[in-house]
């Protein structure tokens, strides 16, 4: 048997619940019924009102959407039927057998030589004061000296890059005194040899007299010529010569010094060029300036 407490009531409370006229077993207001749909206020109806965007009171407005930054995108346009049509038509075209071939892959494929040659070209154009100890490494390691073919050209290489750029003519002198220090091991001179022969061979006076004939050859051609623009021509091609034969005394002159200065030139050989540049300034009245220049840089 359960004893229920006893609850006194407060008569005020009991005025104002029987003043709303509310029964023990009537639904409140705030609970949701839990009949069927039909008898369900929160019917499909109100809240499709709810979703039009009426707000609280019952007046039309603006129903909340989201914001968002993206563009519609739009769907590519499809193929038309003539451009799906000349896709079909195109085929491949047969390769001719005396197609262009670019000249790099046909000098690699053709002649191994001249594209060693063009390696350590490009080598030699990389030579900076910060790289030059990790590029005179894989230029030993090449063995110029053991190859007799290659020799020739790589020495050429060393040569022109000295002569065209006299800022790094000291580089490319200590270059090939490492080269030297390298190959004596095994008692032999080649790369030495070829290197001293091709100072020589620019310092002779062989080669002077070969550019002074080329030089009368272009003036005998301008006094020919009778088209003023012809003869500008030529006169604007024997300037070019003029400065790049100068050019390439000066640069011999002064890997010749650099040389020396490695110990790979002697003093005696020095001396024999110093007295023939002062020979020729002699010998032209004082007019050869470039041969007392080039005496002068050597001393």
């Amino acid at each position: 048997m359960s004893i229920r407490p006893t609850v006194k009531s407060d008569p005020e409370l009991v005025l104002r619940i029987k003043a709303l006229n509310l029964h023990r077993d009537q639904t409140p207001f705030f609970q949701k019924p839990r009949g069927p749909q039909e008898n369900c206020k929160w019917n499909s109806r109100n809240s499709n009102r709810d979703s039009q965007g009426f707000n609280q009171q019952g007046q039309r407005g603006q129903a909340f959407r989201p914001r968002t930054n993206r563009r519609p995108q739009t769907p590519p346009a499809p193929k038309t039927q003539d451009s799906m049509g000349l896709e079909s038509k195109v085929e491949a075209w047969n390769r001719s057998e005396k197609a262009w071939k670019p000249r790099k892959t046909f000098q690699t494929s053709s002649n191994p030589l001249q594209s060693k040659a063009k390696e350590i070209r490009g080598l030699l154009n990389k030579i900076t004061p910060t790289t030059f100890g990790e590029l005179t490494e894989k230029f030993l390691a090449e063995n110029v000296f053991k190859n007799g073919q290659l020799l020739p050209l790589v020495v050429d290489n060393i040569f022109d890059k000295a002569v065209e750029e006299p800022s790094y003519c000291p580089l490319y002198s200590d270059l090939v005194a490492c080269q030297v220090q390298e190959e004596s091991v095994n008692r032999s001179k080649h790369f030495l040899i070829s290197v001293l022969s091709r100072c020589q061979k620019t310092f002779e006076a062989e080669s002077r007299i070969a550019f002074k004939e080329k030089l009368e050859g272009l003036k005998k051609e301008i006094q020919d010529a009778d088209d003023e623009k012809t003869k500008k021509l030529l006169q604007e091609n024997i300037a070019k010569a003029q400065l790049k034969e100068r050019r390439r005394v000066m640069g011999n002159i002064g890997l010749i010094a650099q040389l020396y200065r490695n110990k790979l030139v002697s003093l005696k050989i020095l001396n024999l060029c110093i007295a023939t540049l002062l020979k020729t300034h002699e010998e032209s009245r004082k007019s050869d300036e470039e041969s007392l220049e080039c005496a002068i840089k050597l001393i």
